[in-house]
């Protein structure tokens, strides 16, 4: 716990006891009185606050009275380690950009820290595994009830992930939070390029493309009469970079864009190709 410790040299003259008086610097309560033997000398005042300024006046005491106050002794506690943080929250990006990052959030309960630390452990059959820290902000306080964050850059696709948080000070280091999990995404595909009308004839209409991905399970065709609602027409297997419609009517516009996908998502769709069927 934290304690003062004090001395003094012992009051001339008959002593029944001493009246040691404890007020905190900047308050306007009452000073605490606490009683000592005659042949008290020194004193340990334990079950202190931290990082508090504490006054001491000592009076020597009889049954005439109270001798004349001592002189004022102060002493400042060590500030203590910082309170917990709580509420931590670990987001995963979405699978679009990529790489894949993790952003923790929590809620700063302490004035008194010099920033936090933050670990992460790798999930190993639904448990955490070993937990190692991976940063030490030096974050000044944002005070007590803020939201602070932090994003994890160094984490790999489609791995499953634990995190907790402690404050910490000179003074030592608060609990950790409660660990949570966070599931990291995969990548999705590169958008296919350069649709373009290879051939159109009064039955069919040709369409060839560039497969900018390596990683896409397969393409999605999408169709449309205006250009602005759009409908899936094909599915079509990876690397596939042609397709030939031939359910066209002559004297129609057709609109095309073209899309690849996989387990992670869906890539942006390419550019759009439009051809009138004569």
């Amino acid at each position: 716990a934290t304690q003062v410790n004090l001395t003094w040299d012992a009051a001339t003259g008959l002593v029944n006891g001493y009246r040691l008086e404890r007020s905190i610097s900047g308050q306007t309560t009452p000073a605490v009185p606490i009683s000592l033997p005659a042949d008290a000398t020194s004193y340990s005042d334990m079950g202190l606050l931290p990082g508090t300024t504490y006054i001491y006046v000592l009076y020597a005491v009889n049954a005439a009275g109270d001798s004349a106050p001592s002189n004022q002794a102060s002493a400042q506690t060590p500030a203590g380690p910082p309170a917990a943080p709580t509420n931590l929250v670990a987001l995963p990006s979405l699978p679009s950009p990529f790489p894949p990052v993790v952003t923790l959030t929590w809620t700063d309960n302490a004035g008194n820290e010099s920033g936090f630390v933050i670990q992460r452990a790798v999930d190993n059959n639904g448990t955490p595994g070993a937990f190692t820290e991976i940063a030490r902000t030096t974050t000044a306080s944002t005070g007590t009830g803020q939201s602070v964050s932090y994003t994890d850059n160094s984490v790999a696709p489609k791995m499953t992930y634990w995190y907790r948080v402690a404050s910490y000070n000179n003074s030592g280091q608060s609990d950790f939070t409660p660990q949570v999990m966070a599931v990291t995404s995969g990548e999705v595909p590169e958008a296919p390029a350069d649709l373009r009308i290879a051939r159109m004839t009064r039955t069919s209409v040709s369409l060839t493309w560039l497969d900018k991905s390596t990683n896409e399970i397969g393409f999605r065709l999408q169709r449309s009469l205006d250009g602005a609602t759009w409908s899936d027409y094909q599915l079509l297997p990876a690397n596939t970079s042609s397709f030939t419609d031939n359910a066209v009517n002559s004297r129609v516009t057709y609109y095309y864009r073209v899309q690849a996908y996989n387990n992670d998502g869906n890539s942006a769709f390419s550019n759009v190709a439009s051809v009138r069927v004569r």
